[in-house]
This record gives structure tokens, C-alpha cells and sequence, in this order.
């Protein structure tokens, strides 16, 4: 296996971790907080987010919803033959995931996006 390709099935192996939510299935998002995180949905956040806020119900199902797509993209995505095209893509798809997940979490009360 080369060396893009190995990082490749790196980054998914480290990307499906992150979806499954789960460490020796147990769900690591269930039960108290811990230091990082806040049980308070209207905690301010920073951009460098030394604290998490809570999520409402709708913001965790959102959430889910959208790591659920990207990893059916992901899935996709492997069926295309290695090439810095691909991992272009990947990088893309990881970081506007990402940013759009940094959003959805960055503020407590905010409207959705009109179409």
C-alpha cells in the first residue's frame, strides 16, 4: 500500500471513530459533562472554544444528520480511483464539515437560514 494511501485509510479509520461516537460501546457524549463541556445551552463561546455549551435536542439531531451525510459521502467518495483529486476532495469534504459543525455549535439561540 503507498504512502497516499495509507494516510487515506488513516483518515478514515480516525473519521469513522469520530462518527461512531462510541469507545468500547459505550456513547462518550453520554452522562455529566466533563471539564470541557458545559451543561449550559446559552454559554457563550469563543472562537478557540475553551468550553463547550450544551446542545439543544434539534442541535444534536442536527448534528448527527450531518456527520451521518458526510460519512455517506466518504463511502462515496472511495469509489474514486486514488489521485490528488480524491484526496482534495476528502480534505474538503472534512474541513467544510468542520466549519459547518463549528457553526452550528458556536452560537446558543440562532435562526436557521431561509431558503
Amino acid at each position: 500500500m503507498n504512502h497516499s494511501r495509507c494516510r487515506q485509510a488513516l483518515c478514515a479509520n480516525q473519521i469513522a471513530d469520530v462518527l461512531n461516537y462510541t469507545h468500547s460501546g459505550v456513547n462518550v457524549f453520554e452522562g455529566a459533562p466533563d471539564g470541557r463541556q458545559s451543561s449550559d445551552v446559552a454559554l457563550p463561546t469563543s472562537r478557540f472554544r475553551p468550553r463547550y455549551r450544551a446542545l439543544t435536542g434539534a442541535e444534536k439531531e442536527l448534528h448527527d444528520a450531518i456527520k451521518s451525510k458526510a460519512a455517506e459521502l466518504e463511502a462515496l467518495f472511495e469509489h474514486v480511483p486514488a489521485s490528488r483529486y480524491l484526496s482534495l476532495g476528502l480534505t474538503d469534504l472534512e474541513s467544510s464539515v468542520s466549519r459547518v459543525i463549528k457553526g452550528l455549535t458556536s452560537r446558543a439561540s440562532r435562526q436557521p437560514r431561509s431558503t
